[in-house]
């Protein structure tokens, strides 16, 4: 369905499109008092996906709005079934008193849920490790490879031969692939089949740009790490990105054994 024309938008519709000018590659979970609605093309794949019932909102003097929503008790449900399906979800909350609100109640995206980087105990597969992974283009024809559980605070990075990657991408299962937008084609063309099972998320060349640790310094500062609260850790150029952050659980440090890595409790085992 066509989207409806911006200026004739109801304040509550305008809300929603400068929330999802921000989010555009995640269905907005858009806080409506008891439930979480979706709208126009969210709203269409919403009902595709999770079995929705698509109807529609009135939109003062624009077309009406296609709508599916979901109850907010019912929010876990719907999450595990999306993050399996491999989708992002951008939870946007009321963040005000509806009854002390003047004018439409203000709301904020205050979490955004993917593949790789849920820490919901009730989201996690109980027997396998939930790696987001990154790759980036390294010398010559090297490449580089990180990755990281959130739910464990386990971590590793390497540098690869191209014919490494695939092999080492098998052995990690990531939940969540994470690459630059420039590299998207190229890694496909490279790896044909092997990127095929994993989710892949796009970012702006800039945010993988090695350089960018020096112009915000504490994206190189571990003291941030260890003191930053919640949410409160951000890259601010030319956008904001945010981390939410926990303490790590324990430390883990890959040994490496011609193609054998062991953690030092296998080792000592």
């Amino acid at each position: 369905m066509a989207s409806a024309s911006p200026t004739e938008d109801t304040p509550l519709m305008q809300q929603w499109r400068e929330v999802k000018s921000r989010h555009r590659d995640a269905l907005v979970f858009f806080r409506v008092g008891d439930f979480y609605e979706l709208f126009f093309g969210d709203a269409e794949e919403g009902a595709r996906l999770l079995g929705l019932t698509l109807t529609s909102r009135n939109n003062g003097a624009a077309a009406r709005v296609p709508l599916a929503g979901i109850p907010v008790k019912a929010l876990d449900e719907y999450l595990a079934r999306l993050v399996k399906l491999g989708r992002r979800v951008a939870i946007c909350e009321q963040v005000e008193d509806p009854a002390l609100a003047k004018g439409i109640v203000k709301r904020e995206v205050v979490e955004t849920v993917t593949p790789g980087t849920i820490i919901q105990e009730n989201l996690l597969h109980a027997k396998k490790n939930n790696h987001l992974v990154s790759l980036v283009r390294g010398r010559e024809e090297g490449w580089g490879l990180a990755s990281m559980d959130l739910s464990t605070g386990e971590m590793e990075a390497l540098s690869l031969d191209g014919s490494d990657v695939a092999g080492e991408l098998g052995r990690l299962e990531p939940s969540e692939l994470l690459v630059a937008s420039s590299l998207s084609s190229e890694l496909r063309t490279a790896f044909p089949g092997t990127l095929g099972g994993f989710p892949v998320t796009t970012r702006d060349d800039w945010v993988f740009d090695e350089k960018l640790t020096a112009e915000v310094p504490a994206t190189g500062d571990t003291k941030a790490f260890k003191t930053a609260k919640p949410g409160q850790l951000k890259i601010t150029k030319p956008g904001t990105y945010q981390l939410p952050l926990r303490p790590v659980r324990k430390e883990w440090k890959p040994i490496r054994l011609r193609s054998v890595r062991l953690t030092p409790a296998t080792d000592g085992n």
